[in-house]
């Protein structure tokens, strides 16, 4: 069998056209979908960053401040560095 079955994304009429005119099998839908889904879920990865750094928490002071119930304040990924990964594979 030369063409693929049917698929509304991968093996659609558009595809069909493409290949007759350049030979390549491809789809711009599918492809351009693709590359605003990617943009879309990268800038939101961003912006869920900034909002968390921009977020203070309040964390205990260094050395005897700290034992006296002293507190100071910090952005929330110095604080909880762990949700870097979790922010990195958001974006993913």
């Amino acid at each position: 069998e030369l063409l693929p079955k049917y698929h509304f994304l991968k093996a659609n009429s558009e595809c069909l056209a493409v290949w007759c005119k350049t030979g390549v099998w491809a789809t711009l839908q599918a492809s351009s979908l693709l590359h605003l889904s990617a943009a879309s879920q990268a800038k939101s990865a961003t912006t869920l960053a900034m909002l968390a750094y921009s977020i203070q928490v309040s964390v205990p002071s260094s050395g005897v401040w700290g034992w006296m119930g002293f507190t100071t304040k910090a952005s929330l990924l110095s604080a909880y560095p762990y949700l870097i990964p979790a922010l990195a594979g958001y974006g993913v």
